[in-house]
């Protein structure tokens, strides 16, 4: 039967658009959770059904996510005329649909603008790129992974751990999420199947923000709560283990695994090296990666150092031409912003993030990378967005503000009127509800108006999903909140991890909370070097930077906000 669904899946999904794609995997999702909670009881007399949950999870995490991403690569790679010119249309209406969000509907009847004709036609070119994709996708699609090509990838001291959350089914629904855990290593013949713990205790930890003194990030003992329910239970499994590959689930995507406290002193970041997945199929391309130990000449590009008040006539002219000036700014020295002034309040300029910058940029062409530096008035979005296909940088490192808005109760505003509240906040739909601020953004950020023919520096994630970062290797987001959003089942997280990886970004630095500066710009520099000029693996050297970091601050709220995907 489960096989049957996949089938019924990949069958629909070459000729759906991503929302079509969505909603038809919720009408059938359901199934997939009566497997999770029969296999959660019968694996104990049958190992092998913990295989089979495994295999399922595998092919279904993230299936829309992989399809979009099978979609970018092939057009980026093909080079074919006709799905570049439908994907250049599909852009243009998505950016108008956007643009378009942020006038009322009294606004939009002046100017002529019919949203539900833009949403309808973009559906429908969607569906046209994915139906021309389908003919090429013989020849990029990845091959069906499975348990065993994930424990023969494994090394003796490597261990993969894939999370599950379901709603548990018996005979009927019952009101109880689980979360349980899949260990593979290498000699085991199946996974093992590890019950956790329900929502409603996870909840209770994770339900406090992390920038809060009670919250598991500076808390010992909210740390340890969390590491007992979630971690402690895996760990008769993990012996001789050294480093492990873990992709998350649920509010699992909201927990920085290294800085759980095991005890005492003692933080999980000192017992095992943990590499994040967003599918562990990804195991298997991590591992062919070529280390690259040669980046002369390959490109690289820092945002830093932004001022995010510029007057419209300034951003207009930087519009054509990037240059570098820095005035007299007020200044904030962490990478925080009061979340009551979120949504209306000033965007304050980051001294930490210009030193951060021009330290990285020595770095870069010490080891011979092709540096470009946009600092002050001269970093703004167009820049950004500009840095895509053929112009897509080996390194993109953005050290700005980041934000990040939870789902809605219900939209404040007032059509008619034309009375509304910031449009990114309270947005139903999630890639515009978190992003990145570039120059010049306080101008609509406070205000609500946008000016005419230019960018107002607030990139959402929708917009970055629109870019082609298959030339990227690595994405920095330096900036707060960057790798929350909102969490859609088994696709994951909906914020800028996700467009980023739609992008086809190969990997991606963010982070969980707020994040202090000084700390942010020591972690960076650390990695730098040990990626650039030790040439070690990009995981290696994220994984000794933070262990480097962990020796010198007791507080892992102080590093360990950020995780490499």
């Amino acid at each position: 039967i489960n096989s049957n669904y996949l089938n019924y899946l990949n069958d629909n999904f070459s000729f759906l658009s991503e929302s079509e794609k969505v909603n038809f995997l919720e009408t059938i999702d359901f199934n997939f959770e009566v497997f999770y909670s029969f296999a959660l009881e019968y694996c104990k007399q049958n190992p092998e059904t913990a295989t089979d949950l495994l295999n399922l999870r595998i092919s279904t995490k993230g299936i829309v996510l992989s399809s979009n991403t099978r979609i970018r690569n092939i057009i980026s790679k093909t080079g074919n005329a006709e799905l570049n010119n439908i994907f250049d249309k599909l852009c243009e209406l998505k950016d108008e649909i956007l643009k378009a969000s942020n006038y009322s509907l009294q606004e939009q009847q002046k100017r002529g603008i019919n949203t539900a004709q833009l949403e309808n036609e973009a559906n429908e070119t969607e569906k046209e790129l994915s139906r021309k994709s389908e003919s090429y996708r013989q020849i990029y699609e990845e091959k069906n992974v499975s348990f065993t090509d994930i424990h023969s990838a494994l090394t003796p001291n490597e261990a993969a751990i894939e999370f599950v959350d379901f709603r548990y089914w018996k005979t009927k629904w019952s009101d109880t999420i689980y979360y349980t855990a899949l260990v593979t290593t290498r000699g085991q013949k199946h996974p093992t199947l590890v019950k956790l713990c329900s929502l409603d205790e996870l909840t209770r930890i994770l339900s406090v923000d992390a920038n809060n003194e009670e919250s598991y990030a500076s808390n010992k003992q909210k740390s340890n709560e969390l590491y007992k329910l979630i971690w402690e239970p895996l760990e008769q499994y993990l012996k001789g283990v050294e480093k492990v590959y873990l992709s998350p689930s649920g509010l699992l995507n909201k927990v920085s695994f290294a800085s759980l406290n095991t005890g005492g002193i003692s933080l999980l970041i000192d017992k095992f090296k943990i590499r994040y997945t967003g599918n562990l199929r990804d195991i298997i391309r991590i591992k062919k990666e070529e280390k690259n130990t040669n980046f002369a000449n390959q490109k690289a590009v820092l945002f830093g150092g932004l001022m995010y008040d510029v007057d419209e006539n300034t951003m207009r002219r930087n519009a054509d031409v990037y240059k570098e000036n820095i005035n007299n700014v007020q200044i904030q020295d962490e990478l925080f912003i009061p979340q009551e002034s979120r949504g209306g309040g000033k965007w304050i300029y980051l001294k930490g993030t210009q030193a951060e910058v021009e330290k990285l940029k020595t770095i870069f062409e010490d080891n011979k990378l092709n540096v470009t530096e946009y600092t002050g008035d001269k970093g703004i979005e167009e820049v950004f967005k500009s840095l895509s296909g053929k112009k897509a940088p080996y390194i993109l490192h953005a050290a700005t503000h980041g934000f990040f808005f939870p789902e809605p109760d219900k939209v404040y505003e007032n059509r008619e009127s034309g009375m509304k509240e910031n449009i990114y906040k309270f947005n139903e739909n999630p890639l515009i509800r978190s992003g990145l601020i570039f120059a010049g953004a306080n101008n609509a950020w406070t205000s609500g108006t946008e000016a005419e023919g230019i960018e107002n520096g607030i990139l959402t994630a929708y917009e970055v999903s629109n870019m082609d970062l298959s030339n990227t290797e690595l994405v920095v987001l330096s900036a707060c909140e960057t790798g929350l959003g909102d969490i859609k089942g088994g696709e994951g997280v909906y914020g800028l991890q996700r467009a980023f990886k739609t992008a086809g970004a190969k990997s991606i630095i963010m982070s969980l909370w707020k994040v202090p500066d000084k700390a942010t710009v020591e972690l960076m520099e650390m990695f730098y070097l040990n990626w650039l000029k030790k040439k070690m693996a990009k995981e290696d050297a994220f994984n000794l930077a933070q262990s480097e970091m962990r020796n010198k601050y007791s507080n892992p709220y102080m590093w360990a906000a950020f995780i490499l995907q």
